[in-house]
């Protein structure tokens, strides 16, 4: 069991949200335009969670009771990997453009055996 807590913050205080995995980066590490953000994961995404936050953050993994371990939700191989998360999520304001949605930083983790 992995003890990883994903926490994403600074969003909207109640924004409904989707945390997903990935096993690349978008465009090698630059990402590319996707709502009023950047989509950073690319490569057999993996939906991991849908939540909605709370005071602007939201967690998951292994400090947020009833929640999987991130590494067995993702499927990650014992053998180890490294894949990506990000979270997506509602943003109706507008922004930098017309999009409803917007995403956090993306964070990397190598996962060893």
């Amino acid at each position: 069991m992995d003890s990883v807590t994903l926490l994403a913050t600074g969003i909207l205080p109640t924004a409904i949200g989707l945390l997903f995995q990935g096993n690349g980066q978008q465009a090698g590490g630059l990402g590319g335009t996707f709502g009023d953000g950047l989509l950073c994961v690319n490569q057999n995404v993996l939906r991991l969670s849908i939540r909605n936050a709370s005071g602007g953050s939201v967690a998951f993994g292994y400090s947020v009771p009833g929640d999987p371990g991130i590494a067995s939700q993702g499927q990650v191989p014992a053998s180890g990997a490294t894949r990506y998360y990000q979270h997506w999520y509602r943003d109706a304001a507008p922004f930098c453009t017309a999009g409803t949605f917007n995403l956090t930083n993306a964070v990397r983790i190598d996962w060893l055996p």
